[in-house]
């Protein structure tokens, strides 16, 4: 079974990481995924128990189904770079950016979210060219 396997990403804008290459149909007997991740909620979030939030949700039913056993190991988001394209984990997960850079040392999932832009104006009286005149000179 290859080290890295394709991470959840979570893209929170943002979406997971991972060091990729061929997820396996079945985790061979015997051997443990290594999952790296990162807290940012609401998609991993630490608990006394262990970790829990939406990608960890997502995560565990994918090996649930896919029959794959593994064992959480938490980082920083450094770390958790560092883990995935040094193939200390098999995959990580945790709301990280794909950017340029982080995508010559490792392979990201699609994004499960996606975030926009949204501007807030206050509501005016009028519109057309006399308000735009009064919306740079006041009185």
């Amino acid at each position: 079974m290859p080290r890295s396997i394709s991470l959840l990403l979570l893209w929170l804008a943002l979406a997971g990481v991972a060091g990729a290459q061929t997820a396996p149909a079945a985790d061979p007997p015997g051997q443990m995924l290594l999952v790296g991740v990162r807290t940012a909620p609401p998609f991993v979030i630490e608990t006394e128990d262990g970790y829990a939030g939406l990608a960890i949700e997502l995560w565990e039913d994918i090996a649930a189904e896919r029959g794959w056993r593994f064992e959480y190991r938490g980082y920083g988001l450094e770390g958790l770079l560092d883990a995935v394209a040094a193939d200390e984990v098999d995959l990580g997960i945790g709301a990280v950016t794909a950017t340029a850079e982080r995508m010559t040392r490792m392979d990201f999932s699609h994004p499960i979210t996606s975030s926009g832009l949204g501007v807030a104006v206050r509501d005016s009286d009028g519109a057309g060219w006399l308000a735009l005149a009064r919306a740079f000179a006041s009185p």
